[in-house]
């Protein structure tokens, strides 16, 4: 007869099997946490900055990380900020308090272990790491003011700009900055950045133009009367470059070299008021392209959110991404990067950020129906004109059909004041008059109502 088993759970046993449990759990959550889709808030570097800006960073791997910044003063500390953990935890790499030397304002890495930065004041700096930025070195430099911008071709070759009124100029080195040359006097077109495609053609952007050199810099032609904020290159012939468009940013494609451009259209959010402004892109491929720079404005609470803007065909659609920065009360990013497509990163200059290690998250497209609204967007309300105003501005707004409209007014609090338009309306377009007489000078919105649902708002600036 075969005897059973019997076994007995003493206590200190089952305390051990609890404690493997929670263990176990606690590793799966980190591990979750190294492969979260979506974006990620990272405050670590705002926490360091005091008070400083971030004026360039980048990435050579999906963990290796570095930030730029200007200095207070003249003669304050500006910084290199590095981090090993994609961002995390960010720590001082480099630094110089070297007079009138008070701003780092560009890096890049033409390969993982060379880097160089530009910057400076009263005095031109550039510097120059060959082990991944563990050290760095001043390199020997002309002696101007400062160098505001900066293009690899390689390791080697490097061009940079001095954005000085007159005396602005463009400098290369072809021997990884053991000499430099003053290739260019710009007069009184003075560069405020440049982007070398390659050896022979480049292009830099002064206030209000675009320049071109098919000799490696040494000559260079206008071929736009706008300036750019940045631009690329998929080939000789097709480019894209964020230009200033009356104040606004926004993303052009050239299918020439540069000699036209045409215009793209990023999307205004539901819920609150787009400023469509961007600043910045980066190019995962020819055809997927993250942009950075637009806002949206909530008005209850009030509370602006960084747009993050993407197409996957090049820009003939583009659409957004919100990251969840809502315990920060203003954001707009500056900066944005990727390394290995689904690692990427976008930053204000104050130093906080967000992350992702899947490639970012859902887009929408506005017109599309999804979680973010239940109308279509070919509802339109328009910026009022003119904008300021001294006590009278016109409103307009765009039916896709009949209707229930409603324009209310709120001040910057986000209180209604007013209910403005409130009336059964047609297709089409309508323009009405508001008379601001009863108003003290300052900030207001107004929303668009459709039949209940909110469909855009935008602001008002009052000046009596």
């Amino acid at each position: 007869m075969k005897k059973k088993l019997l076994f007995r759970f003493t206590v200190p046993f089952i305390l051990i099997v609890l404690l493997l449990i929670v263990v176990i759990g606690i590793s799966s959550k980190n591990t979750d946490i190294n492969s979260q889709s979506g974006w990620v808030l990272q405050t670590n570097l705002q926490s360091q900055l005091r008070g400083r800006t971030i004026n360039d960073m980048t990435f050579i791997d999906s963990v290796t990380g570095f930030a730029v910044t200007n200095g207070l003063s003249q003669t304050d500390t500006c910084f290199v900020f590095k981090t090993t953990n994609g961002g995390d935890n960010w720590f001082v790499n480099y630094w110089t308090n070297e007079q009138y030397s008070n701003a780092f304002y560009q890096i890049f890495f033409p390969d993982s272990n060379i880097g160089y930065i530009c910057g400076g004041g009263g005095i031109a700096l550039i510097c120059k790491t060959t082990d991944r930025g563990n050290t760095w070195v001043k390199t020997n430099y002309m002696t101007t003011l400062r160098f505001k911008g900066m293009s690899c071709i390689n390791k080697d070759t490097v061009y940079v700009i001095n954005d000085e009124n007159l005396t602005g100029g463009i400098f290369r080195t072809t021997n990884g900055g053991a000499n430099w040359q003053n290739i260019y006097a710009a007069g009184q077109y003075n560069p405020y950045n440049i982007y070398m495609y390659n050896a022979r053609i480049g292009f830099y952007s002064d206030d209000s133009r675009t320049w071109k050199t098919s000799d490696g810099g040494f000559n260079w032609t206008q071929i736009n009367n706008k300036g750019y904020r940045d631009i690329h290159f998929l080939d000789s012939i097709v480019g894209y470059r964020i230009s200033d468009s009356n104040g606004f940013g926004r993303i052009q494609k050239t299918l020439n070299g540069g000699i036209n451009w045409t215009q793209q259209t990023t999307p205004n959010l539901p819920g609150g008021s787009t400023w469509n402004d961007l600043l910045k892109f980066y190019f995962i491929n020819n055809d997927t392209i993250f942009a950075v720079g637009s806002v949206i404005e909530y008005i209850n609470p009030l509370r602006d959110r960084g747009i993050i803007n993407k197409t996957t065909n090049g820009g003939l659609n583009w659409g957004y991404q919100l990251p969840d920065t809502h315990t920060v009360l203003s954001f707009r990013y500056y900066h944005v990067y990727f390394k290995e497509n689904k690692y990427g990163w976008a930053y204000m200059t104050n130093g906080y950020g967000v992350r992702t290690t899947s490639g970012g998250d859902t887009t929408y497209y506005t017109g599309i129906n999804n979680q973010t609204t239940n109308i279509t967007t070919d509802f339109v309300l328009y910026q009022n004109y003119p904008n300021p105003f001294n006590t009278s501005t016109k409103i307009k707004i765009q039916m896709l059909n009949q209707g229930s409209a409603e324009i209310k007014i709120f001040d910057i609090t986000g209180k209604l004041i007013k209910v403005f338009v409130n009336q059964n309306l047609n297709s089409g377009e309508h323009t009405f008059m508001f008379n601001a007489e009863n108003f003290a000078s300052g900030i207001y919105f107004y929303a668009l109502y459709i039949n209940e649902n909110l469909i855009d708002t935008k602001k008002l600036i009052l000046l009596k």
